[in-house]
Formats: C-alpha cells, sequence, structure tokens
C-alpha cells in the first residue's frame, strides 16, 4: 500500500503541494484528480523520489520511502538532483532487479537474457529520449558494458595481473562505495 501522511513541498516558500494525505492500497484505482498547476505532477516525483518533499511521509507497504534514497544520497555526497525507480517496476521491466523467486529459478534472465543474474539488483544503464509524449530507450548495456564507468577497471586492464576476479562470485565483489573502504586512523 502506498500512504502519504501530510505531505507538503514548497518551492521559494510557495506551497506547490499542501498537506496531501492519502492512501493507494493494491489491487484498487485510486484517482489523484485537481486542476492544472494543483501540484499533481509535483506529487507523483515525490513518490518517485525525483524530488523531495517539504515535509510529511510517504511510505510504501508502510516503509519510508524517502529514509534509503535520501540517505545514500547524502552518504555518497552527492548534491545532483537523483533520479530513482524506487516504488515502480521500471527495473523489473528491463531485467536489472529480481524477486527471491525468480533468482531461485537459476534462469539466464540478466544481460538480455544471456546471464543469470547474483542477486535482487544487479547493474544496468539506459538512455532515453522524450519527444513528445513518447519516449524512447536509445541504449542499454548491463555487464561489462558498464566497465567504461568505472575508471578503475581501466587501470586494472593496465597491470600484469589485471582484474584477477578469479574465486570472486561475481565480477565486480570487490567493488566499494568511497564510505565503505577502512580508513587508517
Amino acid at each position: 500500500m502506498l500512504e502519504l501522511r501530510n505531505v507538503t513541498k514548497r518551492f521559494l516558500g510557495i506551497a506547490a503541494v499542501d498537506d496531501v494525505s492519502f492512501s493507494a492500497r493494491a489491487g484498487e484505482v485510486t484517482g489523484y484528480l485537481g486542476p492544472n498547476g494543483s501540484g499533481k505532477s509535483t506529487t507523483m516525483k515525490m513518490i518517485t523520489g525525483l524530488i523531495e518533499m517539504t515535509s510529511g511521509e510517504i511510505l510504501f507497504d508502510g516503509e519510508r520511502i524517502q529514509r534509503d534514497l535520501i540517505a545514500y544520497k547524502q552518504r555518497m555526497g552527492w548534491s545532483v538532483e537523483w533520479v530513482s525507480s524506487l516504488a515502480n517496476s521500471f527495473n523489473q521491466d528491463f531485467a536489472v532487479s529480481f524477486t527471491a523467486d525468480e533468482l531461485a529459478k537459476h534462469e539466464k534472465n540478466y544481460n538480455f537474457g544471456t546471464q543469470q543474474a547474483y542477486g535482487e539488483e544487479t547493474p544496468g544503464i539506459s538512455v532515453f529520449t522524450k519527444d513528445g509524449a513518447d519516449i524512447y530507450r536509445t541504449y542499454s548495456t548491463y555487464s561489462r558494458g558498464l566497465d567504461m564507468l568505472n575508471g578503475a577497471y581501466h587501470l586494472l586492464d593496465l597491470v600484469p595481473k589485471g582484474r584477477d576476479e578469479e574465486g570472486l562470485s561475481y565480477g565486480m565483489e570487490w567493488l566499494r562505495r568511497r564510505d565503505e573502504y577502512e580508513t587508517q586512523a
């Protein structure tokens, strides 16, 4: 169930969304109606994580959806606006996120059906363009196709031992986020 509790979004002190509360239950159709400029699109952007709300709570199955997204953004030190596929089927539609049941089947369902997924979340990048109301996927790559985004791979490819991924459960198992490395005191 999706639930909004007293959600408000202000831009320069002006309320675009003011104290909105509603629930949308699975299997039910929920309408969210209002005139142009009433905050419908802004509300949807807050639900999907495209923008942060000023106050209130948005919960999906009882969990605050912005908790992890905002904390992760702060943890990584990112100041750019974050676009998220949280709380929708985008990652499943493009076969980069998998349920435990899907993983248990041991099928080749990742990287255009060429590999078995190794976890609930797998890497992938897609590029889209919008032409009027139409959206087109212009590029997608997964697995080794993402190497160009990981500068460490290019450096490792230069040394005699290379990537040395033998014995790892998947190729990028060695990768850590900047705050996951041990620090010397």
